[in-house]
Parts: C-alpha cells; sequence; structure tokens
C-alpha cells in the first residue's frame, strides 16, 4: 500500500487533495483487518491466499452494508469505526482493486508470491448511485436566508467565530461549491474597478484564480472575517503581523489544529457538521444539502433572463450541458404563452370555453394554478373536444384533439 501511494505521489497525475490517498489507506486497512481475521495465519503469508478470501471478503461488506454494521478496520480521527455504506463499499472495492491491479502491474504481487487470481477477484466497486439535486423549495430557501435563523447558524453552531455563518452566505449568494469556499484565502476579496469581486479557485475546471461578482454587503461581511482572522494571526505570533510572503498563503477560514502557519483551512467535515446540526433544529420537513444553493442560484438567474452561458461562465461549468445539471423548474419562457392557450378542465363554468383572450387575459397566478394539474379539452356534454382531419394521401390520419387558438 505504502509503495502504491508513494507512485502515485510520483506520477504526473499526483492528486491535489488528500482525498485519494486517504481512500487507498482506508481500502487497504479494510481488507487487512479481514485477513487478519478469517484467512490462515492472519493474512501475514501470501502465498495462502487464494481469489476464495477476496470472494468472502467482498461478500462480507456487503453483508454489512445491508445490515448497518461498521468497518472492520476503517477508523475516523476519533477512533469510532465509520458505518459501511453504499458509496463507502463502492470506494472500498475501488481503491481495493486499483491498489492490487497497481502490484500486478509493478511485479511487486508476484515477488512476494501473491497469488493471481487473489488480485483478479477483487470487484469494481461502480460509479455509485447517481443522485440529483433538486434547487430548495421557496419556502426553504426563505428559511435558509432568514435573518434570525442566520444569527441562530452563527451563535449555536460556530464555536469560536471560525466563520461559519460567512461560508453558508457565500454559498448562497455566488453558488460557490462548499469546498471552493472553505479553502478561500485571506486577500480573496476586494474592488477592483470599482467592482467587488471575489476570487476563488474553480477547482473542478483547474481554473485556480478565478473572479467573480459579489454584491457589496457580502464583500463587507467577508472583509469583518479578514480582519478577524488577521487578529488572531497576530495574536498567535506575539503581535507580529504576517509578512507580505505569509500574508499571500493564509486562509481566510483558518483551522486552530495543528495550523501555526495559517495556511490549512477548516474542513468539509467541520461545516458540514455544523450545518446539518443547524437545519435537523430547523425542522424545515425534509433532506437538505448545502450544494443545492448552487441549483437554486442556476434556476434564479435563467429565470431573470440569464442565458445558460452566463450561468456557465458565473458557476465555472465546462459547457453549458453541465450548466444544464443545475437549471430545474424553469417555465419562465412558457408563462406568457400558458395565459393564452389554457382552456377550462370539467370543473369550469363553461368547459371547452378559453379562458383567456385579448380583452380579458388570465393573470400570471391563475395560469400557474392551472398549471399545476393540466386538463385536456372537454365538450359540454363531457366528451373529449375531438376532430377528423381530411385524408392525405390516401390515409386516415389518427383522431387530434383540438387544439385552442391563439
Amino acid at each position: 500500500m505504502w509503495d502504491h501511494i508513494a507512485d502515485v505521489l510520483r506520477s504526473p497525475t499526483c492528486p491535489r487533495s488528500a482525498q485519494p490517498v486517504d481512500f487507498v489507506r482506508r481500502a487497504g486497512a479494510e481488507l487487512a483487518a479481514f485477513l487478519e481475521a478469517e484467512t490462515p495465519g492472519g493474512g501475514h503469508d501470501p502465498t495462502v491466499l487464494r481469489g476464495e478470501h477476496v470472494h468472502r471478503f467482498v461478500a462480507d461488506l456487503r453483508n454489512r452494508e445491508r445490515l448497518g454494521l461498521a468497518f472492520r478496520g476503517q477508523a475516523r480521527l476519533d477512533g469510532k469505526r465509520a458505518k459501511v455504506t453504499e458509496n463507502s463499499r463502492r470506494l472500498v472495492f475501488n481503491y481495493g482493486r486499483a491498489l492490487l491491479r497497481g502490484a500486478l502491474d509493478s511485479g511487486s504481487g508476484e515477488q512476494i508470491g501473491l497469488d493471481r487470481a487473489f488480485i483478479a477477484a477483487m470487484p469494481v466497486g461502480g460509479p455509485g448511485t447517481p443522485r440529483s439535486r433538486n434547487p430548495f423549495p421557496d419556502e426553504v430557501a426563505r428559511a435558509l436566508a432568514d435573518e434570525a435563523n442566520l444569527q441562530q447558524l452563527a451563535a449555536g453552531y460556530n464555536p469560536h467565530d471560525r466563520g461559519l455563518r460567512d461560508m453558508w452566505e457565500t454559498i448562497i449568494v455566488t453558488g460557490r461549491r462548499a469546498s471552493e469556499v472553505i479553502q478561500l484565502r485571506l486577500d480573496c476579496v476586494g474592488r477592483y474597478g470599482g467592482l467587488p469581486l471575489l476570487w476563488h479557485d474553480q477547482t473542478k475546471v483547474g481554473n485556480l484564480n478565478a473572479a467573480v461578482r459579489i454584491p457589496d454587503h457580502l464583500l463587507d461581511r467577508l472583509e469583518e472575517r479578514r480582519q478577524k482572522t488577521l487578529t488572531r494571526y497576530v495574536d498567535r505570533h506575539a503581535g507580529r503581523p504576517p509578512t507580505a510572503a505569509e500574508r499571500a498563503h493564509l486562509a481566510l477560514f483558518p483551522t486552530d489544529i495543528l495550523n501555526p502557519d495559517g495556511r490549512r483551512a477548516l474542513s468539509y467535515t467541520w461545516f458540514h457538521t455544523g450545518f446539518r446540526s443547524w437545519l435537523a433544529e430547523l425542522d424545515l420537513g425534509g433532506h437538505y444539502v448545502a450544494h443545492q444553493a448552487r441549483h437554486t442560484l442556476a434556476t434564479r438567474l435563467l429565470r431573470h433572463g440569464a442565458s445558460l452561458t452566463h450561468i456557465r461562465r458565473y458557476l465555472g461549468q465546462v459547457s453549458d450541458r453541465m450548466a444544464e445539471h443545475y437549471v430545474h423548474l424553469t417555465q419562465s419562457d412558457l408563462d406568457n404563452v400558458l395565459q393564452h392557450v389554457w382552456v377550462a378542465g370539467p370543473g369550469a363554468a363553461h368547459p371547452g370555453e378559453l379562458l383567456t383572450s385579448d380583452t380579458t387575459p388570465l393573470t400570471r397566478e391563475q395560469a400557474q394554478a392551472l398549471a399545476i394539474r393540466p386538463v385536456p379539452p372537454q365538450h359540454p356534454r363531457g366528451g373529449r373536444v375531438l376532430h377528423l382531419p381530411a385524408r392525405r394521401r390516401g390515409r386516415r390520419l389518427p383522431l387530434q384533439p383540438r387544439l385552442p387558438q391563439l
């Protein structure tokens, strides 16, 4: 495992984060714990290991996932064992397979006498179950941006004033990914040409110094956070402010654990723990995550006239197809059409009669109320309104419902 990690760090595609390395460690620890408990000699003699041992390991891990049991060897930082979930089981299989295949390619597996069938038996975990993130419903969006609730977030779930509310408000306003906001540098905001801008790393597209427009109130909030971070740095270094070189690498939201130079930012786990506890206390009646703020902003931008190209550029997407992933429930281009084409259903006073005309237009609220459950046009006597088109080229066309006139 250590040789595999060393090869990954030396490779041209060396990962930018510690996650791939940590996932390999977790996969190796889980496989080692199973072999030590279930194989002859505790798994320390590779020559006795066979493909059947991997099959038993796979069955054991799937069974633990089904029963909601904890891992055998995967320990968290607090020493507790995490539960086996679909996603964590998938990561163990994928990274365990990469670990064993790396031993096969380098020849180290053959060198220690490890059976080839043992390596080949490790399955592929697969891409996992795709999850779709919808925008926040209107009432949830209002609750998550309410001033009283934001004060509750800052007072009750932000120990030592580390900036949890500042992170969340930045995510709401800019639609950035949570990791991009957490990793902001100290001098990430400022006015350029009179415009307030936020500089950040758009990690998924490789743009390590991108700027987006932000409102003045967010600029003021982040500048206040910057002063708090500088004050903590000065207090920690006996009254000495950071030099220009040190300041360039300071984190805006630094952790106070093993971080004397102030470069390490708080973790996503820290943010998620406080944010999740806050949502639980608000009791909004559903499961919501911070990333849905990104979808909400994209949807509202489109409703207010922004094109997919504008949304892609602001959110840092590679293509319009990726931007479409964040656009849901957007019917602004249909609202005006709906006001002119909806016809009354069977429950109306005059079924089949147009509800709007040039002289008596249907209001937007009425059109949206009808759009919730559209009903096909009905004949006044209860039958469906049909018309018979003329024969064309010797074939009879199927019966079609009569469409209302614009």
